[in-house]
């Protein structure tokens, strides 16, 4: 879907990450998991993520971990690969983990800001973080022993 040589515009982009998204849902329905349980909503609202850090609830982890173990008929241990789609103002940036080559790769349409030209990761450092302390929280009481709960900020 995605051709790295060809120009797309963002409305295009969106679109597509909308798309893989319902994809993996459909996927993972198929295989008879709860569908309550995939709702971004639900782990967003859990983490207090759009959230000041000021106002920020302490983290639930026990709960964040419920919506990884909810997901039954699956071992989320062997996934080789997660999608966090994030989105900012009206459009998504999409955050891939793939855990055999240990790479986090980011799909963003927008164009680098200048201010970004020396250090481009600069600009996703912040959500890297956030979900990398997310992630490792919940994986590790799900599913302890997981490759998930190595810390992502220390791969490429």
């Amino acid at each position: 879907m995605l051709k790295d040589d060809l120009p797309m515009d963002r409305d295009c982009f969106n679109l597509i990450v909308r798309k893989i998204m319902l994809d993996d849902i459909q996927t993972t329905q198929k295989k008879a998991i709860d569908s309550k349980a995939l709702s971004g909503h639900e782990i967003w609202m859990t983490t207090d993520y759009g959230r000041h850090p000021d106002y920020h609830k302490k983290l639930d982890v026990e709960q964040l971990a419920n919506f990884v173990r909810s997901w039954s008929g699956i071992n989320v241990s062997i996934f080789k690969s997660i999608h966090i789609p994030v989105q900012t103002m009206d459009e998504f940036i999409l955050f891939t983990l793939d855990q055999d080559t240990r790479i986090v790769y980011i799909l963003d349409p927008t164009p680098i800001n200048p201010m970004y030209r020396y250090n481009p990761l600069a600009k996703y450092m912040k959500k890297i973080i956030w979900i990398s302390e997310h992630l490792q929280k919940a994986m590790s009481k799900a599913c302890p022993g997981s490759r998930w709960n190595e810390d992502i900020r220390l791969w490429q």
